[in-house]
């Protein structure tokens, strides 16, 4: 018997291995991934800084080994490229490419290094089989570069051969029956309701709010909830992971259910990498339900069943929720893996959430029951093994056991948050303020993709249209596009200043993302944008009497409109997002909150951004500061 410990902490099932090879398979993939209305090798190493370094133009980082190898994991972690490096940039050889390759390989290139002719070439391209441009050489001359294109021929047909000789593709069962059901009443006599009305008798606002910042206490605040539940928690998420994040989430999962209250777990498919066995033997509990949002069938080859519904399967729930008791709840941009909890000591990600109580609540269980209850939306059994009582008591006890060693002490860290306990104490006033939950409709995800069919960036535009002074969008992918562009400058010229954040070549944890937005930088900054950047390096502390650092990723989206509204939530502002997701978010009508932040913003971003502008030869310049130090890099500062 496998406990669900070694279900979160194994190796991938077959079901999400397939996953990681979505991205050789089309370059389709990589089209709706980076923005590009023609996502080709072209468009990649013209726009893109960080495919032009064999170019010549960044010899400076080629030099530098310690620098290479940190550009090669930066590029070969983000899981949406490879990057084939050719070091002594000479006359011939290989040329930078980027092949949207998915999460399979990435950590065979880590250990072997980039593909280099006669050493590791014949293996780097065999893996890369389906990529249709995997190399191409600067000389017609050279002899590694014909081999190199007659087996990457030769294997994309086999390829093609075998998809035709397999035929067809498995289809998830959307028939399976399921029965509906909806949040508790409000108006259940709980614990967290009666903190709610008295804290409502003593505030104007129908709501409260505080911001959640740091990754510990959003981490905290979850885990307090789901302890102090009595009727029901409501969990909705983009993606889980099978990381200890995911063990401690699910630990206090099972242990409300243990008290009998009601969960319900609604997860997107494609990106949770949780094992569906964990998921089988979570649904197993009496009081707990979990259903997937569009899965793919588990029968036959994955990649296959997602290339030949592809259309249906690239339809995506990004939504982000966690509701307990109808009376509070928690929405933002954190999904339940250790990067967004701080749990991570090589890297940190910058995100937000906002804890709401009151009628809120209520507003966002509504939202959750749409998704909860549509035809997309299947019971996790349909597609996994149901498992016995006594299979689930043996797995208990693995997890149990888990916890003890090693999850009691993130457990007891993000109990012990310093926020979440003046909250619980009321020594951290909440925001009191009304507030519009808007959340885009499920059927967008079965309807032709348009831009009329969001309801949140449709509300969202009507917000901006009426702005008069001042907006703020911090968001970790911008890709613009040119209409979005023109929308930006036409804010502009009513006079409003406009800063939109989001992250660098070195913070982003998508690089093809990263080139389709590069390609409006300077467009953006000759609208009248104050465009910015997130500094990685910036995260650099000192322990132990010397420096440590650790890589900074933007993942906040959140928007501030003339330090008035505040708006926090799942939305990126690319076509993914807008046309292909459903997103939601939480739009607060509350200067108090939106003043304070906007401070803050004010002092913290000079010290974590650089400043984007062009010189009198239109060529972009970072403006930054580090170390208290004004600097100007004239290319992307890594």
């Amino acid at each position: 018997m496998v406990i669900l410990a070694a279900f979160f902490y194994g190796a991938r099932s077959p079901s999400h291995t397939r996953h990681s090879l979505l991205g050789m398979i089309r370059r389709r993939v990589c089209q709706i991934a980076a923005g590009y209305e023609d996502c080709n090798d072209a468009n990649f190493l013209r726009t893109d800084p960080a495919l032009r370094l064999a170019t010549g133009k960044r010899q400076r980082l080629v030099a530098g080994q310690s620098a290479v190898s940190r550009l090669e994991d930066r590029v070969l972690g983000n899981g949406m490229g490879i990057l084939a490096l050719e070091k002594g940039c000479g006359q011939g050889g290989l040329q930078v490419r980027m092949s949207p390759v998915g999460f399979a390989f990435r950590d065979h290139y880590r250990h072997r290094g980039p593909p280099v002719p006669g050493r590791n070439f014949e293996r780097s391209t065999a893996i890369r089989f389906l990529d249709e441009t995997v190399f191409q050489t600067r000389s017609s001359q050279t002899a590694s570069g014909k081999a190199m294109r007659r087996i990457a021929k030769t294997l994309s047909l086999t390829a093609v051969a075998t998809t035709l000789l397999l035929g067809g593709c498995a289809v998830a069962p959307f028939d399976y029956p399921r029965e509906k059901s909806f949040a508790i009443s409000a108006a259940a006599d709980t614990r967290l309701k009666r903190g709610v009305d008295t804290w409502r008798a003593g505030h104007v606002g129908p709501s409260g709010f505080y911001p959640l910042v740091g990754g510990n206490d959003a981490l905290g605040a979850r885990l307090w909830l789901a302890g102090v539940a009595e009727r029901s928690i409501d969990a909705q998420y983009f993606l889980m992971k099978g990381d200890m994040a995911a063990l401690v989430f699910a630990g206090s999962l099972l242990s409300a259910a243990d008290r009998g209250v009601r969960v319900r777990l609604l997860l997107d498919d494609i990106f949770s990498t949780v094992k569906d066995k964990a998921l089988a033997l979570l649904d197993a509990h009496p009081n707990i339900e979990v259903r997937l949002h569009n899965p793919i069938s588990r029968r036959g080859i994955g990649m296959f069943n997602f290339l030949g519904d592809f259309e249906r399967a690239n339809r995506r729930m990004h939504n982000k929720s966690f509701t307990v008791d109808n009376q509070v709840t928690i929405v933002g941009g954190r999904n339940i893996a250790e990067e967004y909890f701080e749990l991570r000591p090589e890297g940190e990600f910058l995100d937000l959430d906002v804890l709401g109580v009151g009628p809120v609540a209520v507003e966002v269980s509504k939202t959750f029951d749409l998704f909860w209850n549509h035809e997309r939306t299947l019971p996790v059994q349909a597609v996994a093994t149901r498992y016995t009582e006594r299979e689930l008591r043996e797995a208990r006890h693995g997890v149990d056991a888990e916890l003890r060693a090693a999850g009691e002490s993130v457990y007891s860290s993000a109990l012990a948050s310093k926020l979440v306990n003046e909250l619980i104490e009321d020594q951290q006033p909440l925001y009191s303020a009304a507030a519009e939950v808007i959340t885009d409709d499920p059927q967008k995800l079965v309807d032709e993709p348009t831009d009329e069919t969001g309801v949140l960036v449709a509300r969202l535009v009507e917000v901006l249209q009426q702005a008069e002074s001042e907006v703020v969008v911090i968001t970790p992918y911008f890709v613009p596009g040119e209409r979005g562009v023109a929308f930006w400058k036409r804010v502009v010229d009513r006079g409003v200043e406009v800063t939109i954040v989001t992250n660098s070549l070195a913070s982003t944890n998508h690089t093809a993302v990263h080139s389709a937005y590069s390609r409006y930088r300077k467009a953006t900054i000759e609208a009248g944008v104050d465009l910015r950047e997130l500094r990685a390096s910036a995260a650099a502390k000192e322990e132990a009497g010397e420096e440590k650092s650790h890589s900074l990723t933007l993942h906040t989206k959140a928007m501030l409109i003339d330090r008035k509204q505040v708006f926090i939530g799942s939305l990126n502002h690319d076509d993914r997002s807008i046309k292909l997701n459903a997103e939601m978010g939480i739009l607060i009508h509350s200067v108090r909150m939106a003043e304070e932040i906007a401070t803050r913003l004010d002092t913290r971003l000079p010290e974590i951004t650089y400043r984007l502008e062009l010189n009198e030869k239109g060529q972009l310049r970072w403006h930054g500061k580090v170390d208290g130090q004004e600097v100007i890099e004239t290319s992307e500062p890594l």
